[in-house]
């Protein structure tokens, strides 16, 4: 967690971020490279899989559709069914390859972010072999690469290497976290664009390997510096030694955290539930739309942008414009208390989580579009919970790389079940109940964090 003085800080301040203690037999040119170097990947990232958005609709679209344009209603059930397979693979892989990805980043950090953007753009590639052999099976292999490269282990690789070139006691980590997130929310903002702006597959898939290859240029050009996974005192484990586990223990290697400290368990848990519900949240508030207003395309994109734009500024605002106000007010005579350690963190998850319950509520009455809207800017609050439960959960834990691991499985599996949670409510049950429904699961979900925080200091 951020201490008193390192909150006065600025955004990523060079002197919090580049103090990385020295290894032994380190040569000058193998230092680490600093949290801000990394910062870059997760905009462009976002951007590439933005327009590959775009991709996966027109090449289902193409393969399935007479007209891709106007797909009738046998072949839009045929492709929503085609869609289902393709993101349940992409869940499984995405669980599947956690443990592997963990053991090779504590070689090489920097390996998790070349397998991530070579599989993003290998997904790419398959759909469009797909679509010229007119083959489905093609195109869903690319679900296949596409679950090596999710966005949860996008931040998976980016916030392990943000807490692993931190200081030891972590406190650092918390703002590249966050600001990697905002990043990551601007470019989902443009998804809805890309959609409109792409008419075809072709330029929709041109753009997205064109993106994903800049990426990998900057990470070889410019963040040149190898990579050492810093050792932590609590880990026993030898690097080496994930590699003779059974596949059982390496697929189960990341939960380690909570078999060595059960009263952290509620964090688990809470975070699972979390995305449980936030997983599949948008596309309920998109459905509801188009019923209750009849939402196009367009209203709808707009829906994903206007959340994306207003959770990236809640996060900036948090991690950087606050740190700022906290330096300057003792020159206005404004002293405020410095918090506790985990307090500034922990207090903006339970914020997020407690406005997102009252906008979801609100969406319950709303009765005009803009009405939605505003309560779609409002409940936007909690996308950022991820960024800040994650700079709290680290702040404590004595390994912050596989406190990372730990909470990414769990966000991979509250993915995986995300579309059963409120999309199975949603079709047995229309209405606005879904939302109340999302309400006491994210209120569960508050009960879980506030709980493990209270065994945590018992």
């Amino acid at each position: 967690m951020l201490d008193s003085d390192s909150e006065t800080a600025p955004l990523l301040s060079e002197g919090g971020l580049t103090d990385v203690p020295r290894i032994p037999d380190q040569t000058h040119s193998e230092r680490h490279a600093t949290a801000s170097q990394f910062l870059p990947v997760s905009l462009l990232a976002s951007l590439g899989m933005a327009a590959t958005v775009a991709t996966t609709i027109y090449a289902y679209a193409d393969l399935l559709c007479a007209d891709p344009t106007a797909c009738e209603d046998t072949e839009q059930s045929a492709y929503a069914a085609v869609v289902a397979i393709a993101n349940g693979i992409a869940h499984v892989v995405a669980i599947l390859i956690l443990g592997p990805l963990q053991h090779l980043v504590q070689i090489y950090l920097k390996a998790g972010l070349y397998l991530w953007v070579s599989c993003r753009a290998a997904s790419v590639v398959c759909l469009v072999i797909g679509v010229a052999a007119r083959s489905v099976p093609i195109a869903l292999s690319g679900r296949v690469f596409e679950g090596l490269a999710s966005d949860n282990l996008l931040h998976f690789n980016l916030n392990t290497i943000f807490v692993s070139i931190a200081s030891s006691a972590h406190k650092e980590a918390s703002r590249p976290i966050a600001a990697s997130l905002a990043l990551y929310m601007l470019g989902t903002a443009v998804g809805p664009v890309a959609v409109t702006v792409f008419r075809s597959y072709t330029a929709s898939f041109t753009t997205a390997l064109v993106l994903f290859a800049i990426t990998m240029a900057y990470l070889v050009l410019f963040v040149r510096r190898p990579m050492h996974r810093r050792t932590c005192p609590a880990s026993t484990e030898p690097t080496r030694a994930g590699w003779r586990k059974s596949p059982m223990q390496v697929l189960l290697s990341p939960l380690r955290p909570f078999y060595t400290n059960p009263t952290v368990i509620p964090y688990g848990l809470s975070l699972l539930l979390y995305t449980a519900v936030q997983g599949h949240l948008f596309p309920v508030i998109m459905v509801f739309a188009s019923i209750q207003f009849h939402f196009g395309a367009l209203e709808n994109g707009l829906i994903v942008s206007t959340a994306a734009i207003c959770a990236a500024l809640q996060i900036l605002i948090q991690a950087s414009v606050a740190p700022i106000l906290a330096r300057v007010g003792p020159r206005l005579g404004w002293r405020p208390r410095a918090p506790s350690e985990g307090y500034q963190d922990r207090n903006t998850v339970i914020g997020a989580l407690v406005l997102q319950m009252i906008a979801l509520s609100a969406i319950t009455y709303v009765r005009s579009p803009i009405q939605l809207y505003l309560a779609v800017a409002l409940s936007s609050a909690g996308l950022a919970v991820p960024a800040f439960f994650k700079g709290h959960f680290v702040s404590f834990m004595p390994d912050a790389p596989q406190a990372i691991s730990a909470l990414t499985f769990m966000e991979s599996v509250g993915g995986l079940l995300s579309p059963f949670v409120l999309g199975t409510w949603q079709a047995m049950v229309p209405g606005p109940s879904v939302f109340l429904l999302a309400v006491a699961l994210l209120g569960t979900t508050l009960g879980l964090f506030l709980v493990a925080g209270l065994f945590r200091s018992s």
